[in-house]
Order: structure tokens, then C-alpha cells, then sequence
């Protein structure tokens, strides 16, 4: 049986609320309980997935600065070796190329 409650104001007026007398039953109780699990793994399924796809983004990105770094480091050995040689050597090259 639900219950009446009563509550008066600061201002006088006075209001009647019917407040239910459910307590919440096994299958209720139950039925919440795995309603918040299952939001619980799906944050962390979905987290998980944010990780990985992190990781395979950092891989690329360091495969890509390796492969840029290999090619500098040639082009600076080729502009080391034009410096350091002597200028009759460096004609013959340049017209080989030619």
C-alpha cells in the first residue's frame, strides 16, 4: 500500500505526495547489476581499442622517421664527399652523370 506524505512550504502552502511502497525485487536488482557491467566492459573494450590503434599510429609514424632518417643521413654522406674531394674528381663525376 502506498503512503501519503505531506510537506509544507517556507510560503504556507501545503502539497501531499503518494509515495509508493515497491521495494525493488531479485530480477530488478539483477537486471541493473548487468546493465552496469556491461557499460563497464564496453568503456573498456572501447579504451582498449583507442590503445591499440595508438600504438599501430606511433609504429608507422617511427618506421616513417627511420626511413627519413636514412635518407638524410645519404644525403649528407653525398654532401660530405662533394666537400671533402678534390674539384678535378668531382668534374669527372659530375659530367659521368651527365
Amino acid at each position: 500500500m502506498a503512503e501519503n506524505m505531506t510537506v509544507v512550504a517556507a510560503d504556507g502552502t501545503i502539497t501531499t505526495y503518494q509515495q509508493p511502497n515497491e521495494t525493488l525485487d531479485g530480477g530488478s536488482f539483477f537486471a541493473g547489476m548487468f546493465v552496469a557491467v556491461a557499460a563497464m566492459l564496453a568503456a573498456k573494450i572501447v579504451k582498449r581499442r583507442k590503445a591499440r590503434a595508438a600504438a599501430r599510429r606511433d609504429d608507422r609514424d617511427g618506421a616513417r622517421f627511420g626511413d627519413d632518417y636514412a635518407a638524410l643521413a645519404q644525403r649528407t654522406a653525398t654532401l660530405e664527399r662533394i666537400v671533402t674531394e678534390p674539384a678535378t674528381r668531382l668534374d669527372r663525376e659530375i659530367e659521368a652523370l651527365r
